[in-house]
């Protein structure tokens, strides 16, 4: 009866673990854009190349879900994971100039500790914007 109690309740456990897992999001890319700083290396947005707009800003993404850009001018948001549709990264800065193109959720194509490769799809403009962001 004990063991009968016992497998019957692995089901359950495994079921539980996995959904804390899911609503933390992935520890392990949090600390990779928390460790350091990045720079966009490319954005493309409706088709366009429009890296040139964040040249010289240094993005950090900091403890409680801050994050700070920093270049000629000073833009502060904040930044939240989610994994409920595969790993998303959510940005928000407000209405700022350029970075306010970056407020969405980004899907997470790839990510390493230097790289970090995302897109979002834009159905109502037949588009998908692509940003990547390397550590400086």
């Amino acid at each position: 009866m004990k063991k009968l109690l016992i497998i019957l309740s692995i089901p359950v456990l495994i079921m539980l673990g996995s959904s804390c897992n899911k609503d933390a999001g992935d520890p392990n890319f949090s600390e990779t854009l928390m460790e350091g700083h990045w720079k966009v290396a490319q954005f493309y947005h409706i088709d366009r190349d429009e890296t040139w707009n964040y040249q010289g800003y240094k993005i950090t993404f900091a403890v409680e879900n801050t994050v700070t850009a920093v270049g000629v001018n000073f833009f502060a948001g904040e930044w939240h994971i989610s994994t409920n549709d595969g790993l998303q990264l959510s940005m928000d800065f407000k209405k700022t100039l350029h970075f306010e193109k970056f407020n969405a959720k980004w899907d997470v194509v790839n990510y390493s500790v230097n790289v970090i490769e995302m897109e979002l799809v834009n159905e109502s403009l037949g588009a998908t914007d692509h940003l990547v962001l390397i550590r400086m």
